[in-house]
């Protein structure tokens, strides 16, 4: 049988990586633009920064990643604060979805830090981490992925699939994370000097692919499962920033939609800013850049 022009497109368009890459990089400049449209508090997503490289802290390799984006909210009054997010796609088929496994969230996993920079009375920079518990972002009592499966169908049976390919895309997010965390001890500036800086890895599959299933603490279905447009992974991954001892606690799965969705609450909520950094988050440990 020869291939034709039109079978390599059909193929290319429904499982390619980088046709999907685009696509979220679409998403993502008509955020930014919609973002420039809600002033009303001052918040602004940056135009992402596509396919640059990063050296991973782990290996020390170069990697690449898909995308970066910050979501800035620069007050007149008070200290900036911005959330910073590494992206990666990962184009799967609506007939081999991914299905997040998970349960309710603990008490002791509903926690993130985040990281404070800002200039001493004398100009010299300081950094600080700080951890958030029980509050909305992570909320105890509500899903979270613990477990990640692939489903295909073969030979006219559905069963279940090795999830490699998504872990590289996961452990990807995560290490373009610690890049984001190192770069934020140092933001404060003479205009800003005092910014909270909130990392979120995320891993983008398209509309229609992610599913969530929910268990009891009886290890039974209790739901059927769903299909979803977010799903958060607990992680518990801590690093060193320098001095500074750090966590990133969540990956973010997303659909293309789902994201729209996750990142548009940052200026359609006006007080999701007070909530992700509260006044009285505890102090982890500071120190000098």
């Amino acid at each position: 049988m020869s291939i034709t022009t039109a079978d390599i497109k059909r193929v290319i368009e429904s499982e390619d990586d980088f046709g999907h890459e685009m696509r979220v990089g679409g998403v993502l400049d008509h955020l930014a633009c919609e973002a420039m449209k809600d002033v009303f508090n001052g918040t602004d997503l940056e135009p992402p920064e596509h396919g640059g490289t990063y050296t991973d802290a782990i290996t020390s390799k170069p990697r690449q990643f898909d995308y970066r984006c910050r979501i800035v909210r620069r007050p007149p009054t008070q200290p900036g604060t911005c959330a910073l997010l590494a992206i990666e796609c990962k184009n799967l088929h609506e007939s081999s979805p991914l299905v997040v496994c998970g349960c309710l969230r603990t008490a002791g996993e509903a926690y993130y830090h985040f990281i404070e920079s800002h200039l001493d009375d004398s100009g010299r920079s300081m950094c600080a981490t700080k951890r958030v518990e029980g509050g909305q972002f992570y909320e105890a009592g509500k899903f979270v992925g613990k477990s990640l499966v692939r489903v295909r169908e073969r030979n006219g049976k559905l069963e279940t699939d090795s999830n490699s390919d998504i872990y590289d895309r996961w452990a990807q997010a995560l290490a373009s994370s610690v890049e984001l965390a190192e770069g934020a001890r140092s933001f404060a500036n003479e205009m800003y000097q005092h910014w909270a800086s909130l990392v979120l890895p995320v891993v983008v599959v398209p509309d229609g692919s992610l599913w969530s299933v929910a268990y009891n603490a009886k290890g039974t279905i209790d739901v059927n499962p769903t299909m979803v447009g977010e799903c958060e992974f607990f992680v518990g991954r801590k690093l060193e920033l320098g001095p500074l001892p750090f966590s990133l606690t969540h990956i973010h799965f997303v659909t293309v939609s789902g994201l729209e969705s996750l990142l548009s609450r940052f200026w359609k909520h006006h007080r999701a800013w007070e909530w992700i950094f509260p006044a009285g988050a505890e102090l982890v440990h500071a120190a000098g850049n």
